[in-house]
């Protein structure tokens, strides 16, 4: 039973060598592992450059395909071999998607599996293009854009004014609308991008810039500066000034006359707000007339204003004269100014300066016996100043004051 058992384990091992060398002669060398890490680097109008990670096994080169649809037909799928974990695929065309897959072959010519397809991505040729703005509130400003052929994401940059630099993302869209800050403008720059399924944007670095707005907000603080020119109180012009607004490309004015009819209007341009010089020959001499303002911008080519700013009531200086006898004081008379309630009359000895109200008068004449507390003096040189009031709910608005009545006083004997 002992040597039956030797013989046989000897028999055993004969029969396995014999298996084992007869095995090895037939088996071929194991395919180099499946390529992993297949990943778009950098872009170019026309070309790509893709890496990948190095699979385990004996690598000779590598196996790089492309195509349009992802397919990998071989008539439309192009070929190509390196023998680095990465390459730059050349003559794509711009803004375009391309697949790629890689495998990895050995010294013998064998072919690991292949990767998974990655989108990769080209950039768009140009920038986008017209710019306009379409669309504007109080709070809101809404632009567009000519879209760029193969491009399938936009970013914007912008800012408010001086403000810092923000970027929004947006798909496949040629619009964009502007919501939060009013009497807001804005710097806008659009980028053109093709973005991969994958995240890779490839970005064209030319732009296209242009500037929106939301609406110009109430126009505040208007003002009669002045009337008429120098020497000339009743020349038909009167001087105007109010807040200037941030945004505004231009400023509209209407002038209604007393009887709150409108008498004309017209548009001036923002560097005109700290004296805005109105001349026409509709401007009346004897009336109270009213003024309202509103700031403006333009949306796609045509005027968008925003709100009127409150009525402002007005008048020119009225004519009058003086008469000169200090016996008596010195009679003031002037015209009658439509629309006012009445009229303050101040004097003064010194033609800049020092005005205090002589009275108060429903009439259009008055007679002045003091200045500043003491009576008229004969030689004397006095000033005077008429101002017509209107008082429309509760506000009083008043006549031009930069104008002066003056003369010489004398006492005249009969």
């Amino acid at each position: 039973m002992k040597r039956f058992f030797n013989i046989s384990k000897l028999c055993m091992i004969a029969i396995m060598c014999v298996l084992f060398l007869g095995v090895g002669m037939n088996v071929k060398a194991a395919a180099p592992g499946q390529v992993t890490g297949l990943k778009q680097q950098k872009y170019g109008y026309n070309a790509v450059e893709i890496t990948w990670g190095v699979p385990s096994g004996n690598v000779k080169e590598y196996r790089v395909e492309y195509c349009e649809d992802g397919k990998f037909n071989p008539a439309t799928t192009k070929i190509g071999t390196t023998q680095s974990a990465g390459c730059q695929i050349d003559k794509l065309a711009s803004g375009k998607s391309y697949y790629i897959r890689v495998a990895a072959t050995d010294t013998e010519g064998n072919i690991g599996s292949y990767s998974p397809s990655v989108e990769v991505v080209t950039c768009p040729s140009g920038g986008p293009t017209n710019f306009k703005q379409t669309k504007a509130d109080s709070k809101s400003a809404t632009f567009t854009w000519k879209k760029v052929p193969g491009a399938n994401m936009y970013i914007i940059d912008y800012k408010k004014g001086n403000g810092k630099v923000k970027s929004k993302i947006l798909g496949d869209v040629n619009s964009y609308k502007f919501s939060g800050s009013s009497n807001a403008k804005y710097i806008v720059n659009i980028y053109a991008v093709r973005k991969s399924k994958t995240g890779f944007r490839a970005e064209n670095p030319s732009y296209l810039a242009g500037s929106v707005a939301t609406l110009p907000t109430k126009i505040t603080k208007v003002k009669m500066v002045t009337s008429g020119e120098e020497g000339n109180p009743n020349a038909g012009s009167v001087y105007f000034s109010w807040n200037a607004n941030a945004v505004a490309a231009g400023y509209e004015y209407i002038i209604y006359g007393n009887n709150n009819k409108k008498m004309f209007s017209k548009t001036v341009n923002p560097s005109s707000t700290k004296l805005v010089k109105i001349a026409n020959k509709k401007l009346k001499n004897n009336q109270f007339m009213k003024i309202k303002v509103r700031g403006y911008i333009y949306v796609n080519g045509k005027k968008k204003p925003g709100a009127w700013s409150d009525d402002y009531y007005f008048a020119k200086f009225p004519k009058g004269k003086l008469d000169k006898d200090a016996s008596k004081g010195i009679k003031v008379s002037w015209s009658k100014i439509t629309g006012a309630k009445d009229y303050t009359v101040y004097i003064s000895t010194n033609r800049d300066r020092g005005y205090k109200k002589a009275v108060t008068t429903k009439k259009n004449n008055c007679l002045i016996k003091k200045c500043n507390g003491s009576k008229i003096v004969s030689g004397r040189t006095y000033y005077i100043k008429v101002v017509a009031n209107k008082k429309v709910k509760g506000k009083t608005y008043k006549s031009d004051d930069t104008w002066y009545l003056s003369g010489r006083i004398y006492t005249t004997y009969r």
